[in-house]
């Protein structure tokens, strides 16, 4: 007997599928789910490690599948059975490898019923009827059809529902029903997910999952504990059991929950080979030129190998192919020749099994058009790069009609007439298809000729590879120096965004690199992404590009350029690209007194601390689900304390300790504005259910059927909220209404309120209308085109703290002064998407738009505050210069306030200066590495507010020349020296100063100074000067010199010639003008003849030399005053060395020196204690001939020789 599960796909072809929408509407019984099954699942772990390695060792098992097409499918498909096996073989295969890769199951559909006419179920118009009466139906009469599940397939509903499969009869008597298109990429999750509950799966929002619900997509079902809200719902990127469904793949709970109600379910194993297909051997006929080949399932089978050939042998094969799938269409054969056809099941373990039998076809000849058939991208292929399509020609045609569509039924589609004709049939695709990014293409064509249209080629689909869209902002020029770049994001989970910014389009140089990953399992859903830009050049354009990579492939680069403006930053962003903020919708910002920051948003609740760079998050993780629910709205009382605003309860958070009080309500409500009066007096208004009061602990409910969204309370505590086409007054105790008849209200609807600070005066819009209600009641009515000429409607109001009345239009932000409306500075990048926005202002008159939006997703603060200076007195300074500025606030300046002064570079960039304050001035000094550049510019910072200042005008900067003299700063020189002063400097202009007056004339590098003084250069270059280092210099007379010999000036030697010099403090002898060794006394005894002066210093170092004195000092050939030493010397003269030999009488002391004609001593030996007796020496003479004295000493007496040497 077959084991038997029935699950119906409810098949609308319409619901669920516009683009970027998802989400599984299952109507699951849970309650069936058996104590046994929640015990099991209290039993399971966590851990996915452990549940991989689980599935890693298991065998692979397989599920067989029954498919049922009712009657209404049918019809949706126009009677097409092939193309209806193909929808189901698609989708089942898409299925069936989640399952393997999930669980190690493989689903094979071995049966596909199609009601072509009248089935049984046609007189059901209910879901659960339907399913009931598919079971019944199958149970009675498809006993022998093999299979294990039935799935049934119809167009008449939507939604689903499923029996719980269980360990005890695993699959067996589950039954199921699943929401799907006709040909719709929902198909595959929504089909897995029906049968995820027919392998005993519940919701992953089910209590009964150990450590409780998986996720909070929905309403908790299963058996909760009381303490549990079951109402407190997130939405989060969610698995496939999920009702956040978007990742294909199921929860490790559920895999390992399921795999144990598949290892009851007494699945067969796919280890052992396949069987032969069975294949009819009956000739084909068709009316299709390319005819569907059909043939049975087989079991443990991965693939079919399928032959065609011309012949019965199969020696002339013309295709040879594996398909996934029972079915394979033929395409350009003949149809003057019989095909054969045969195919083999190759199995993932064992291998490839025996072929069918034969099966013959003819492709039929035909006048008409046919439909033609698709080719590329393939049916239901994902991570497309599509760079065109292409389809088989059909015989006959002209040219083509192609279709695109985000719409399965082809509703809403873009008609493209092709006129190519070519066998590949490949086209580029228009660029409006592929601006449709992230979501599913629908496609179809005909062929023509001459007028004559065929039919349509069925329908297909694919996804592209991830596809940036949607940048903004989109305009080119003039943003500030701080961007914000958001762009749609594919909705595949875990997609990889990556945005590069670059200054030249070769993008070789980066100055940014983000990458985020978005939409992973358990983030919250995201369409958009953000990046910030800071710190931008002015006037400069940038370049970036933008990609984004799933697990299955990486879609093109994106390119865009911007162009910075020269405004000062008055804009400045918040948002998930630069702070914690999530990229979601719902954001409100309440800016605090004391600097800090509350926003509430759809994924928590943020905080930041007064010193504007912390920030704290407080959401259902943080908080242990103290805080849950989406916060809406967030208000701070004057005692600090923090209210929060859900859409089922009002949270109190002091002191680090959550409250929480629920609403007077049962349900989850629509939440609008949370106001807070001067009595601490909490109000939320509630779309549909009034306004509801929390006083002093207590609900009260006022307006019970009015439906309020936006509201403002005034000075006199009296609330005002807007209610379609009327307008709420509370005052506490009573609520009145103004509408057109009780008050002349000139609008049918209002959608904005706002209230001055006097309360007297109410501004309130519609669309692109404004009125305004003075304090004497009258009514003043403007369009949105008088206030700001580019917008198209108004988004929100408010009056700041000067009451002016400002409007948020779709393109600016706009305040009325006097009776002009004026667009505020800078440039506006947020698209005021109308009820996303939210405007208020805080007590330094900022305005802060809090934008829920597609695009900046985040909060936008426009701060018109400024500090300027004075303008600078002179158009051109030079490096080194000091330039002294008032500082002129525009508000109230703290007194504590630190400055920060900035120098505009020539590349667009800023330098911060040091500065000296003083008073209401500062005074900075210009760098001496300043480069020359025409355009500088001064602003001043004040970094606690986020303040930036105007710059002053412009003024040029020019290059401090530099200059240098060469040589010691200190210096002495004597009169007559010849010691000229040199510098190095840089090119330009020069003129030389002694003490401190220019020396006429001196104009160049070098200067001959003739007086004492302190001497010093200017360099001027460019119009800039700078004077080098000073050079003290005196200038000393020079000393007269003189030499007077003391007695005649010829003698014979022995005898000198005593010379005294005077007229300085040191002195060096010369004679013939070179230094006489040792002379360096004031007296000298000439001991040769020779030109004799004396060179004298003086003190100051300046020196003199005396007049030459000439001196004879004669030399006799001999002397002897040794008569009895016997003295010779030979030979003589001589050219080399002598003999001397003499004789002692008794034991003396011996010398023997030889001077030269100028008396210098060139040899000289001596004998200490020479014995009496006769005694020789050899004496070498010196190289310079001329003539020499020789002189024996022997004790106090002495004689002399001349020699001659050669």
């Amino acid at each position: 007997m077959n084991r038997l599960v029935t699950c119906l796909l409810l098949v609308w072809f319409r619901c669920l599928l516009c683009a970027g929408q998802s989400g599984v509407t299952c109507h699951t019984d849970v309650s069936t789910l058996s104590p046994a099954v929640r015990q099991l699942m209290q039993g399971l772990n966590r851990d996915t490690v452990r549940s991989r390695a689980r599935l890693a060792a298991s065998t692979k098992l397989e599920c067989r599948v029954a498919v049922d097409i009712d009657n209404s499918l049918f019809k949706q498909f126009n009677g097409n059975s092939d193309q209806i096996r193909q929808y189901v073989y698609a989708t089942m295969n898409e299925v069936s490898a989640v399952f393997e890769r999930e669980i190690n199951v493989r689903l094979t559909v071995t049966h596909i019923k199609i009601w072509d006419a009248v089935d049984p179920y046609s007189a059901v118009n209910e879901s659960l009827g339907h399913l009931n009466a598919l079971f019944n139906w199958w149970k009675a009469n498809q006993q022998q059809v093999p299979h294990d599940i039935v799935i049934g397939y119809t167009a008449k509903y939507g939604g689903g529902r499923a029996y719980l499969g269980s360990t005890y009869g695993g699959v067996g008597g589950a039954y199921c029903g699943v929401v799907g298109g006709r040909i719709n990429d929902l198909d595959t999750p929504i089909t897995a997910h029906e049968i995820g509950h027919m392998f005993g799966s519940p919701h992953t929002h089910d209590c009964s999952w150990p450590g409780g619900p998986i996720d909070r997509c929905a309403q908790l079902e299963g058996g909760c504990p009381a303490t549990e809200d079951r109402n407190d719902m997130s939405y989060q990127v969610g698995t496939l059991m999920s009702y956040c469904q978007k990742a294909m793949t199921f929860h490790p709970l559920c895999r390992d929950l399921m795999r144990t109600v598949a290892e009851a379910s007494r699945f067969t194993s796919m280890s052992t080979l396949p069987d032969a297909p069975a294949v009819s051997t009956t000739i084909l006929t068709t009316t299709q030129p390319n005819p569907y080949l059909n043939w049975s399932a087989t079991l443990r089978t991965s693939a079919y190998r399928l032959q065609v050939a011309a012949d019965s042998a199969f020696a002339q094969v013309v295709t040879d192919t594996l398909v996934a799938s029972p079915q394979y269409r033929s395409y350009q054969l003949s149809s003057d020749t019989p095909w054969y056809w045969r195919v083999a099941a190759v199995g993932p373990e064992a291998g490839a099994g025996p072929w069918s039998a034969v099966g013959r076809f003819r492709c039929p000849a035909s006048g008409s058009l046919a439909a033609p058939t698709l080719r590329s991208p393939a049916f239901g292929e994902r991570s497309v790069a599509v760079d065109g399509m292409s389809w088989y020609p059909v015989a006959g045609s002209t040219s083509y009609q192609l279709q695109f569509s985000s719409y399965s039924d082809m509703t809403y589609s873009r008609d493209i007439t092709l006129t190519s004709t070519s066998a590949s049939n490949v086209i580029g695709i228009p660029g409006q298809v592929l601006a449709q990014a992230n979501v599913p293409i629908y496609w179809r064509v005909r062929a023509i000729r001459n007028g004559e249209t065929g039919p349509w080629s069925g329908i297909g689909w694919f996804r592209q590879t991830p596809r940036v869209g949607y940048v903004r902002p989109d305009r080119q020029t003039g943003y500030t120096r701080s961007m914000p770049l958001s762009w749609v994001v594919s909705q595949e989970p875990g997609v990889r965004s990556t945005v590069e910014l670059a200054s030249s389009m070769s993008f070789d140089r980066l100055l940014f690199r983000l990458t985020t990953v978005q939409n992973a399992v358990g983030d919250y859903q995201t369409n958009t992404s953000l990046a910030v830009f800071d710190s931008l050049q002015d006037d400069k354009t940038y370049y970036y590009r933008i990609q984004e990579t799933t697990a299955e492939a990486a879609g093109p680069p994106l390119y865009g350029s911007f162009t910075t403006g020269n405004q000062r930053p008055m804009w400045q962003y918040l948002n998930a690209g630069n702070s914690p903020l999530p990229a979601s919708g719902g954001i409100r910002a309440k800016p605090q007194p004391d600097g800090s920051l509350w926003v509430a948003t759809d994924r928590g609740l943020f905080y930041r601390k007064p010193d504007r760079k912390t920030w704290v998050s407080y959401t259902p993780a943080s908080t242990g689900n103290k805080l849950t629910g989406l916060a809406k709205d967030v208000v701070v009382d004057r005692q600090g304390v923090v209210w929060v605003a859900t859409e089922r309860n009002l949270f109190r958070l002091e002191g680090g300790n959550w409250q929480k009080i629920p609403y007077p309500f049962p349900q989850s409500v629509y939440v609008g504005d949370m106001l807070i009066d001067s009595q601490g007096t909490i109000y939320v208004l509630i779309g549909g259910d009034g306004i509801i009061q929390y006083k002093k602990g207590q609900w009260t409910r006022y307006g019970t059927s009015t439906a309020f969204f936006h509201g403002a309370i005034d000075r006199n505590d009296v609330l005002w909220a807007n209610s379609y086409n009327s307008i709420g007054r509370f005052d506490g105790t009573n609520l009145t209404f103004i509408d057109r008849a009780t008050g002349g209200l000139p609008l049918g609807n209002v959608n904005q309120i706002s209230v001055d600070s006097s309360g007297t005066v109410l501004a309130v819009s519609s669309g692109s209308n404004l009125a305004v209600r003075s304090a004497g009641g009258n009514w003043t009515q403007t369009n949105v085109s008088n206030i700001d000429r580019n917008a198209s409607y108004i988004s929100s109001l408010a009056f700041d703290q000067q009451n002016r009345l400002t409007v948020l239009t779709s393109t600016n932000l706009c305040r009325q002064i006097g009776q002009t409306w004026v667009g505020v500075e800078g440039a506006f990048l947020t698209s005021a998407s109308g009820g996303n926005m939210a405007l208020t202002t805080d007590r330094q008159n900022r305005y802060w738009i809090s934008d829920g939006s597609s695009g900046v997703q985040g909060i936008s603060v426009y701060d018109e505050r400024n500090i300027r200076l004075s303008q600078p007195v002179r158009a051109r300074y030079c490096t080194g210069d000091s330039l002294t500025l008032r500082v002129l606030p525009t508000f109230t300046m703290p007194a504590s306030a630190t400055y920060i002064a900035q120098l505009k570079m020539a590349d667009g960039s800023y330098r911060t200066l040091p500065i000296r304050r003083s008073g209401d001035s500062i005074r900075v000094r210009f760098p001496d590495d300043l480069p020359t550049f025409d355009f500088y510019a001064l602003r001043l910072l004040l970094p606690e507010q986020d303040i930036t200042g105007d710059r002053t005008t412009s003024f040029r900067m020019g290059q401090l020349p530099a200059g240098q003299i060469s040589g010691n700063p200190v210096r002495s020189l004597c009169v007559g020296d010849a010691a000229p002063l040199s510098a190095t400097a840089t090119a330009g202009a020069y003129q030389w100063f002694r003490d401190g007056v220019a020396i006429p004339g001196s104009t160049s590098l070098t200067h001959a100074p003739a007086q004492s003084g302190v001497y010093s250069l200017s360099v001027t270059s460019d119009g800039c000067s700078t004077v080098t280092p000073t050079v003290s210099l005196t200038m000393n007379e020079s000393p007269v010199a003189t030499a007077v010999p003391q007695s005649a000036t010829q003698v014979y030697a022995p005898a000198t010639v005593a010379l005294v010099g005077s007229g300085g403090s040191s002195y060096q002898w010369l004679n013939g003008g070179v230094v006489v060794e040792g002379a360096t006394e004031a007296v000298y005894k000439a001991p040769v003849s020779g030109t004799y002066a004396v060179q004298v210093t003086s003190p100051a170092g300046c020196t003199a030399v005396s007049a030459p004195v000439a001196v004879n000092v004669l030399i006799p050939l001999a002397t002897d005053e040794l008569p009895d030493c016997n003295l010779t010397v030979g030979p003589n003269p001589t050219s080399t060395a002598v003999v001397v030999q003499y004789t002692t009488t008794s034991r003396a002391d011996v010398g023997l020196t030889l001077t030269d004609a100028a008396g210098r001593i060139v040899r000289a030996q001596t004998w200490p204690g020479v014995s009496a007796g006769s005694h020789r020496h050899t004496l070498d003479m010196p190289a310079s001939a001329g003539i020499y004295i020789l002189t024996l000493t022997v004790g106090a007496q002495r004689a002399s020789r001349q020699l001659i040497r050669q």
